[in-house]
């Protein structure tokens, strides 16, 4: 093989190790950042009439703290009723753990089978978003579409955490343009995660406006109804920027079943 050759090779191994190290790094931190349930039972399987224990591992791999922890069992399955208080702790810090173990009894089953033991974990956060926002005259936006300086931003933005995003969407692509027609400005909250979201509160400030807030957020599937605001923005001479302050507090919880098979 000629020096060329070997020197094309070794280029293009390097490419491929660096490609799939990236990838790998990647996943790596999507999967990591985040609030992890683990659940556990030993011995399994167990013998019908035996004990065995479930520990539930709840570990905070994210780099923010997390409040009002509670661990418990929701649905003991076979199991019947298990003497397992849920675990409250006040707040999880970023690569804290919180773990739930209980005992239990195998129940007497006429044959061998797997049933499964669910647990789950909840926590309250929140999802801040800051938007700024140009707003022009009506005079500024002539002077700009004159000198060829008219230059305009996308009208939606998106906010998100491990659990929720938050989408704001304007009624029309950024500067705002101080006139008296009606402008609008939508905020839509989706649950990105695998669990059950609760809104427990949503304020929005800064830039004044007139928002339809719902006294109770209901999700269709993962997304809670739309929130129109009308814009107001005050007399503007020139230009003025303002921010969109908006703050979501939720709850969220996971859920998870672990098989236990049962052998006699």
């Amino acid at each position: 093989m000629s020096n060329v050759a070997i020197s094309k090779t070794v280029a293009l191994s390097a490419i491929i190790i660096l490609i799939m190290s990236g990838g790998c790094i990647q996943n790596g931190k999507e999967t990591s950042e985040r609030l992890e349930l683990r659940l556990d039972v030993f011995p399994n399987p167990v013998y019908v009439g035996e004990s065995t224990t479930m520990t539930a591992l709840l570990e905070n791999n994210a780099k923010k703290s997390y409040d009002n922890i509670k661990i418990g069992v929701f649905d003991p399955g076979q199991f019947g009723d298990i003497n397992c208080p849920a675990l409250v702790k006040k707040q999880l810090k970023p690569f804290g753990v919180a773990d739930l173990t209980c005992s239990f009894t195998a129940p007497m089953l006429a044959e061998e089978r797997v049933v499964y033991l669910g647990v789950s974990a909840s926590f309250d956060s929140s999802l801040n978003a800051v938007q700024t926002v140009e707003i022009i005259s009506e005079q500024e936006k002539k002077r700009r579409q004159m000198t060829g300086k008219m230059q305009t931003k996308p009208s939606t933005y998106t906010y998100e955490d491990e659990s929720l995003s938050l989408t704001i969407e304007f009624s029309n692509n950024l500067p705002i343009v101080a006139r008296p027609t009606e402008q609008y400005v939508y905020f839509t909250i989706r649950n990105k995660g695998d669990g059950l979201a609760k809104i427990n509160s949503f304020h929005v400030s800064g830039l004044s406006m007139q928002c339809d807030i719902p006294s109770q957020f209901e999700p269709i599937k993962d997304e809670f109804q739309k929130i129109a605001c009308k814009l107001a923005p005050s007399n503007v001479n020139y230009l003025s920027v303002e921010n969109i302050i908006v703050n979501i507090g939720y709850t969220y919880e996971m859920r998870k079943t672990i098989p236990v098979r049962i052998v006699k």
